[in-house]
Formats: C-alpha cells, structure tokens, sequence
C-alpha cells in the first residue's frame, strides 16, 4: 500500500513550519486529489479544527508526496490554496482548504 506526505509550503516552495516546527500536515482528515491529463485538477484536504489557520493563505501550496510499497518517496502533485472554509461534519468542526492543481 502506498503511503502518502503533505507538505504545506509557501507561494514559492518553501516548507512552512507549524508552531511545533512540524513541516508536513500530518494531523489532516481525508483527501480528494485528482490528477488529469491536459486538465486542471483540484483537491480537497479535511483539517482538524486544532490547526493554526493563521498558516492559510491564497496561493500557498500543498505537496502531496507519495511512497510505493517498497519504493522511493517522490513528489506526486502541487496543490495551491484558493479558499478556506470552517465547517462542521456530524458533531466535528473542520477547516476544509481546496484549489487546483499547478
């Protein structure tokens, strides 16, 4: 089974540290990530409400990093960060971002 990495970076790819001096997202939900030939792909990424939303800005990149079984890490697709949305799912607050991919 695959294993995957987040990574929120900034407008030019700098790795964002979290107040903890965490670089990579990995307290996140679920999500939805598409990858299309010759058409623009989003994603959706389910956080819980304990991150530092102070983090979020437009145009600011999500890295999804995925490792094969028995396989090296590697960069599988770049996600910007378009918009923000503080919502609640059954008794469960969450931030949901989402935007296109590069």
């Amino acid at each position: 089974m695959a294993r995957y990495e987040l990574w929120l970076c900034d407008d030019i790819g700098q790795r964002i540290a979290d107040s903890n001096g965490k670089t990579f997202l990995k307290s996140f939900l679920s999500l939805t990530a598409t990858r299309s030939l010759n058409q623009v792909g989003q994603f959706t990424l389910t956080l819980p409400p304990s991150f530092d939303e102070s983090l979020l800005a437009v145009d600011r990149m999500v890295q999804v990093w995925r490792r094969p079984t028995g396989g090296q890490l590697g960069l599988w697709r770049i996600y910007f960060i378009r918009k923000w949305r503080f919502a609640t799912e059954g008794s469960r607050d969450t931030i949901e971002i989402s935007g296109p991919d590069s």
